[in-house]
């Protein structure tokens, strides 16, 4: 393979991944904005109808990151498989930076789009008081008796249940769903990756385009910025 069509087949599996990573990157925003609108729906009269809605958008979030992923990750595995070619050792070295660094993102989107779908099925979880093992049992017992033990199972609130609009909101210091999965950390990990993946792409290209009297081809490709997700 010519260095040009090396170069051409590298900075089109970059950026497929890059591009790929950088619109779930946005579904990852989008993502926390509808896990913040779904934990303020539980201190709202109708937010059984809001969180519905909230819930919805979440779900399409996670169902475009999951289905995009294999994309992505189907690039990165190209550009891996570029480096054990290579003879050149300086591409090599960062066409290896480019493609572990992009990995990295890839791996962190993932497991943040596992988690998320196991967030959508606690938020489908209707499990209410007539569902409780209690209720059940109260049900056998003849007239006039209660049961009065506590089984361990009992019903799920739901937003906008009288018991939980004690305030306007939760409280500031409130444990919430993204400090549990460590939301912020992540995304700071997956834009850090990324900025190194730009940074060896650009020397991947550099490499890939000198011609023998070190000038570049007028129509060198060049690898797309993450910094600017295309839809």
């Amino acid at each position: 393979m010519t260095a040009s069509a090396a170069c051409t087949r590298f900075v089109e599996h970059y950026n497929i991944a890059v591009v790929t990573i950088a619109a779930n990157d946005d579904r990852i925003s989008s993502s926390n904005v509808s896990l913040n609108d779904i934990q303020n729906d539980y201190y709202r009269r109708d937010g059984a109808l809001t969180a519905y809605d909230h819930r919805v958008q979440l779900i399409s979030y996670v169902q475009k990151m999951l289905d995009s992923i294999p994309v992505e990750q189907g690039a990165v595995n190209d550009m891996l498989a570029q480096a054990k070619q290579t003879t050149d050792p300086v591409r090599q070295k960062s066409l290896q930076e480019s493609a572990s660094q992009l990995q990295k993102s890839v791996d962190r989107q993932r497991a943040l789009a596992n988690d998320l779908s196991s967030v959508v099925r606690v938020l489908m979880d209707k499990h209410g008081s007539e569902d409780t093992l209690a209720t059940r049992i109260g049900a056998t017992l003849p007239l006039g008796e209660t049961f009065n033990g506590n089984p361990g199972d009992d019903p799920v609130p739901q937003p906008g249940d009288g018991g939980i609009i004690t305030s306007s909101g939760p409280r500031p210091s409130q444990t919430t769903v993204q400090d549990v999965m460590q939301f912020s950390r992540q995304q700071s990990i997956i834009r850090t990756a990324e900025t190194r993946a730009v940074t060896a792409a650009s020397r991947v290209v550099k490499s890939c385009t000198q011609t023998s009297d070190g000038a570049a081809p007028a129509d060198q490709p060049t690898p797309a910025n993450p910094a600017s997700p295309q839809p």
